[in-house]
Parts: structure tokens; C-alpha cells; sequence
């Protein structure tokens, strides 16, 4: 949130734990309902290199990366990345589980 503050028009990219994660802490600037571009949403994520393409930047989202997910930015030739989406927007459960699929898990699933 400190960043929006310091730069209040920039777009935000992410997933949709991103969202509910400011959406939860009321964190998401310029009274946005959802986050500028989710890569998770196919139309979006195309729109958004699309923006980008004429300033020689292009996003690369690793989809199906269930623990994480991982959202590169390639700039000039150098690679930007970003993997730090782990737990759930509410504070109970992570991996793209509630609390109560997690607790119910098998040991033999953890491996």
C-alpha cells in the first residue's frame, strides 16, 4: 500500500489472490474495485502486453503454478520477477485451499 501511495496512477498487475488480498486490508488505490490487470484472466493479461508492447515490456505469468504464482516482466532485455502470493486473502488457508481442505488432507498427500 505504501506504494501505491508513492505512485498513485501506476497500474497494478497481479493474480486474483492479489486483489482479495488489498481488497481484504482496504489497500487498493483510487477507489478501484479489482486490481488494473489480472494475468489470470486471458483477456487482460493479452490487453496488458498489448499497452506494453510499444514500451518493449511484456509480462509472463507461469499459470498452473499452484503454491505460488509467478508473474515475470521482461524490460529491455532484463527479466523482472515476482513469487510471493502464498497464503489466502482471509488469513486461513494457502495453495489455492481453504483452511478446511488443508486440515482434512492425508499425510500420504503432502508428498
Amino acid at each position: 500500500p505504501g506504494t501505491f501511495k508513492m505512485y498513485p496512477e501506476a497500474k497494478i498487475v497481479g493474480v486474483t489472490a492479489t486483489q482479495e488480498k488489498l481488497k481484504a486490508i482496504n489497500a487498493l488505490p483510487r477507489n478501484l474495485d479489482k486490481i488494473d490487470f489480472n494475468v489470470q484472466i486471458q483477456e487482460e493479461y493479452d490487453s496488458l502486453n498489448k499497452e506494453m508492447r510499444e514500451d518493449n515490456i511484456s509480462f509472463h505469468h507461469t499459470a498452473g503454478d499452484v503454491g505460488t504464482q509467478c508473474i515475470n516482466m521482461l524490460v529491455d532485455k532484463v527479466l523482472l520477477t515476482v513469487d510471493l502470493i502464498y497464503g489466502s486473502h482471509d488469513g486461513n488457508g494457502a495453495f489455492g485451499m481453504t483452511l478446511q481442505e488443508m486440515l482434512a488432507l492425508e499425510d500420504e498427500q503432502y508428498f
